[in-house]
Parts: structure tokens; sequence; C-alpha cells
């Protein structure tokens, strides 16, 4: 943020595009404006480290997916069906429907 007596042209356009101002004002500057302007601009700066921050775990998270799809291709692979429900294949349905019967056995011959 820039507050500057001058309005010098060439400096302001200077100032704003070497130094990333996020926002240049001149004096005499309203005292309301400015606790807002400040107050945005820390909201600004917590929005900016917020964002680096996840796009740092996204990062890592990618690489993660990319290095378990190299070592086990088609890993990431999901197939679903036209309601967005995820199908599985023929050996997995078997195999809950084989637990499911195991677990209804289970519960006749404790209940």
């Amino acid at each position: 943020m820039i507050l500057s007596g001058q309005a010098d042209l060439e400096a302001a356009v200077r100032a704003i595009n070497e130094g990333e101002v996020y926002r240049f004002l001149l004096k005499p500057c309203n005292p309301a404006e400015l606790r807002i302007t400040i107050r945005q601009a820390l909201e600004h700066k917590q929005l900016v480290e917020l964002s680096c921050k996840l796009l740092r775990e996204y990062e890592k998270k990618q690489a993660l997916l990319e290095e378990l799809e190299r070592a086990n291709p088609g890993i990431s692979l999901i197939e679903t069906d036209e309601s967005g429900a995820i199908c599985l294949d023929e050996e997995v349905e078997e195999l809950a429907i084989d637990l499911a019967d195991l677990l209804k056995e289970m519960q006749t011959h404790v209940g």
C-alpha cells in the first residue's frame, strides 16, 4: 500500500508495477477510507497465504496420486453409472453379496 503526498504519475506507475502495490492513496486521505483499506489489505494477505497453502497441499496430493498411478496403473480410475454411483466389478459385487449372506447367517445364530 502506498500513501503519497505527491501525485507524480510516473513514480506511482513504477511503484505499482515493480512493487506489487495493493492500493495507492493520495494525501490527504480520509481516515475511514485508510482504515478500511488497511483492513482489506490484511484480509487480502490472509487469502493469498491460504491460497498458497492450499496449492502446496494440492501439489503434494497430486504427486502422491501420480506416484500411486505409476506403481499401480489404473488405480485412480473410477467407473460410474449415469446417476453417478460407483460401479463395482463382478468380483467385488460377489464378495459383497457373500459378506452380506455371512452377516445374515451370523445374526440368526447370535440372535
